[in-house]
């Protein structure tokens, strides 16, 4: 998965001394439908470890936790990671942006939530990677309209669901 490096399973990714970005490709074995693409989070508070999307490492470098923000399931979202730092319009085949706003601020702007596909299920994740006080704002397409706060601050990770329709939904806020 472009330059990242793979690990087998989310057992290897637990034993891993890295924090930078890791595709993993699969949870128990290659291949099994699990894993997927994983950020590291700084934090000294961890959330719970729930094998999936929140992985606690067995001996962190640093005190955090790794995230999962793509996965290898193949359901209707892609799986394009990119990484930004400045004005960007996500496309349909974009699955995470990085977002790194230590240059300055920027702005995000999501695609028609109409050009998605039909019904739910596409999926954007947003992460920010830097923890500058500078602002990274999300502006909508057309009049689509989203349920949460038009920027994005600190660290937050936010994940959205398009309805396919006119409306972003925010479906998960991590908060380091």
């Amino acid at each position: 998965m472009g330059d990242y490096l793979s690990l087998r399973t989310i057992a290897d990714l637990r034993n891993a001394s890295l924090i930078a970005p890791i595709f993993v490709l699969g949870t128990a074995t290659p291949g099994d439908g699990g894993g997927g693409t994983y950020v590291y989070i700084i934090t000294e508070s961890p959330p719970p470890d729930d094998g999936v999307t929140v992985i606690v490492p067995t001996h962190p470098r640093e005190p955090g936790y790794w995230l999962r923000c793509s996965s290898n399931s193949g359901g209707g979202s892609s799986s394009k990671v990119v990484r930004k730092t400045a004005n960007y319009t996500v496309t349909t085949q974009d699955s995470t942006i990085l977002a790194d706003c230590s240059g300055g601020g920027f702005t995000l702007t999501l695609p028609l939530a109409s050009g998605m596909g039909t019904g739910y299920g596409q999926v954007i994740r947003i992460k920010r990677v830097d923890t500058s006080v500078n602002l990274l704002a999300l502006a909508l397409s057309g009049g689509d309209t989203i349920e949460t706060s038009p920027s994005i601050l600190g660290s937050e990770c936010w994940e959205f669901t398009a309805d396919s329709v006119s409306k972003w939904w925010a479906m998960a806020l991590y908060q380091p």
